[in-house]
């Protein structure tokens, strides 16, 4: 189900400002900061959505149009430097009635962020810089060429396609292509020449000493990765097969081993379990089954002792009932994190002619890593559907989606996942 509420706008700095909410107060999202989402230097809200859709499961969640982009007030001869960007910012939180907020700024988003916190920290309690920019004054020059920014709007103000757009972004998925074809041309140019010119020009780094509280910095080390050639495209091919790994109650429980976006991954994988019904495909489920007696103790259950109380007549071993399996799915029982190492698996997926594997279940840093990477060396394709993997901790769940995006799978959400594929 989608958080999106609604998009409006406020007079505020002087200015019309324009924004997208999702979440809203219910649900406990009363009880924590809100949060506003400052995109990049030629990102409208609405190419945010998809991020702001996730946030506003858990936050009262607000996308910034900066001053010059999407539907926020642009004019020839208008102040678009990065101090009028942070006053914006600032009044749009006052607007809102907002007393308790975190911004996440994105690339530029990330400057106008710091640059605000630096003006008037009241109410901006914590300040995620997602790639901020690190160019300035005697500094290394920003490393995006302007002519990729200039040449692109003025394609998007002709009219063009998502197909036109991959040459700019070969790497984006077909929805973001669609979006920034859709959107790109209410990026103003004197805007962004301002803000490109702001990134050699502005010096951020005399606002950190200003920003007393707490701040979380993250770099764009993706680039590195495409330079060095990993991310390359791995087309799912037919016959596909479906694996849910360890959805079993234990990990459905935070008391015991779940927590984090494990619960979103179960009813997620409804959905794509039934398809996979839908269409024939083979399916297979594992559970982690030690037994009674301790025999089989290894180096995993030393690692993590309760692991040994997940036994065969354990409630915490049992699949949840929601994903119950079907007569004719494969119920893998093993007791290390892959659900190769010392299974049949392997000879039963390739008896079904299975090449392209859906991977969902939990966690995504452990036992789906694991049989990921196992499922690649065995010669599969691995599709790691990335809305019904989970995992207890937010941060591991992403940081391995990101690398076995780059080195083993594809990851894709169900509903891209199904685009791939054809259903």
């Amino acid at each position: 189900m989608s958080t999106f509420l609604y998009g409006a706008h406020v007079h505020a700095n002087g200015i019309r400002q324009h924004y997208l909410r999702y979440g809203g107060s219910s649900q406990g999202r009363d009880q924590r900061p809100a949060v506003i989402i400052v995109p990049g230097i030629t990102s409208p809200a609405v190419t945010w959505g998809f991020v702001g859709e996730q946030f506003g499961k858990h936050f009262d969640t607000y996308i910034q149009d900066v001053r010059g982009r999407g539907l926020s007030e642009a004019a020839e001869g208008m102040d678009y430097s990065l101090d009028a960007q942070a006053d914006d910012l600032i009044a749009l939180a006052q607007a809102l009635g907002l007393k308790d907020y975190i911004v996440v700024g994105h690339s530029m988003g990330a400057r106008i962020g710091l640059r605000a916190a630096h003006k008037n920290s009241d109410g901006l309690n914590r300040l995620v810089m997602v790639d901020p920019p690190v160019s300035g004054p005697d500094r290394r020059a920003y490393p995006s060429k302007l002519p990729w920014y200039v040449d692109s709007m003025a394609m998007a103000r002709k009219g063009c396609t998502a197909e036109d757009m991959r040459a700019f972004c070969p790497t984006w998925t077909e929805e973001q292509l669609q979006l920034r074809a859709q959107w790109l041309h209410t990026c103003h140019e004197p805007a962004i020449l301002a803000s490109f010119e702001g990134f050699h020009t502005d010096d951020i780094h005399v606002d950190f000493p200003h920003y007393w509280t707490e701040a979380l910095v993250s770099t764009n080390e993706g680039a590195v990765y495409a330079q060095q050639g990993f991310g390359s495209t791995l087309e799912p091919k037919a016959p596909y097969g479906l694996l849910i790994i360890d959805l079993v109650n234990g990990f459905a429980d935070p008391a015991v081993f779940g927590g984090g976006n494990i619960p979103e991954a179960i009813e997620n994988t409804q959905t794509l379990l039934a398809t996979a019904r839908e269409q024939g495909w083979p399916v297979a489920h594992t559970r982690i089954v030690y037994a009674d007696d301790g025999a089989d103790n290894n180096i995993f259950s030393i690692k993590v002792p309760g692991m040994l109380g997940l036994t065969e007549d354990a409630h915490n071993s049992h699949i949840v009932p929601e994903l119950a399996p079907a007569p004719g799915e494969f119920i893998v029982r093993k007791n290390v994190p892959s659900a190769f190492f010392g299974t049949p698996l392997a000879a039963w997926l390739t008896q079904r002619g299975v090449q392209t594997l859906l991977v969902a279940g939990a966690v995504t840093s452990g036992c789906v890593r694991s049989s990921v990477v196992d499922a690649m060396q065995l010669g599969f394709r691995p599709l790691v559907v990335s809305d019904c993997v989970g995992d207890r901790a937010i941060g591991p769940h992403e940081a391995n989606l990101f690398d076995m995006r780059q080195k083993y799978a594809t990851v894709a959400t169900r509903e891209e996942a199904m685009k791939l594929i054809g259903v």
